[in-house]
Parts: structure tokens; C-alpha cells; sequence
């Protein structure tokens, strides 16, 4: 998933970016997403690593545990598909997770770009007619 190149990238600010996957399986389309980190610090702690165990996890096995947990609560993520990293040189690290497309949901960002008073909550006229 590192070198990954085919598909569209659609979001790229340098130390991360996105790509759609189109995949026929079984005969039909489906999209998924690659998310790739670029050469984050990873420091490790006494003996343990994020690769053993007790240490930190880098951001793209991270997102892969947060995803898991929020589906064990039952709330509606994506589906975590595959996540990994790799060591570049001391200490930093790359990593990648991969989703499935989550239709017809869509993400926070786009929410907050699209309709930001969504998140202003509903403006109520207080019960004496006074402001």
C-alpha cells in the first residue's frame, strides 16, 4: 500500500494524503479509501514499541483502532479494511489505513464546509417573546 499509485488522489497536504480506489469484485464496483502518512516521528518507550507493544501507535494504525472502537460502540464509521506502517529511518515512520466508501454519509469536513450552521445548533425564541 506504500506504493500504491493507481486511483485519485483527492486530497494531498504533504505529510498525508488520500486516494479513492475503484475495485470490481464479484463483478461490481466498489470504492475505498487509502489514507497514507508521511514520515512521522514515532518515540518509543522503555522496551516496548508501537511494533511490540507499549509504545505509541503511529496515525495510520491509530485511525484503524479509534475506527474499530467507534463500530464496537455501534456508531456508524466506515469499514476499516487494512492499516500498516513501516520504519523510513530513526524515527520516522509512514503509515497507511484503508476504508471502505462510507456512501451516502459523508464527512465532518465536507459538513462544516457545505452547511457550517449545522453546527450553530437551532436558534430558540425564548418562551417569553423577549430576546
Amino acid at each position: 500500500m506504500f506504493e500504491y499509485r493507481d486511483g485519485e488522489v483527492i486530497k494531498d497536504i504533504g505529510i498525508r494524503t488520500v486516494t479513492r480506489i475503484a475495485l470490481t469484485i464479484d463483478g461490481q464496483v466498489r470504492h475505498f479509501y487509502l489514507k497514507r502518512h508521511y514520515g512521522e516521528k514515532m518515540w518509543f518507550r522503555g522496551r516496548g514499541s508501537s511494533f511490540g507493544g507499549g509504545g505509541r501507535l503511529s496515525q495510520g494504525l491509530l485511525e484503524f483502532d479509534n475506527i474499530c472502537r467507534f463500530r464496537e460502540a455501534n456508531v456508524s464509521t466506515p469499514v476499516p479494511v487494512a492499516a500498516g506502517q513501516r520504519m523510513i529511518r530513526w524515527p520516522r515512520v509512514q503509515s497507511f489505513v484503508v476504508t471502505e466508501d462510507f456512501r451516502p454519509y459523508i464527512s465532518l469536513e465536507k459538513l462544516l464546509e457545505t452547511r457550517p450552521e449545522f453546527f450553530l445548533g437551532r436558534s430558540r425564541k425564548p418562551e417569553n417573546g423577549c430576546s
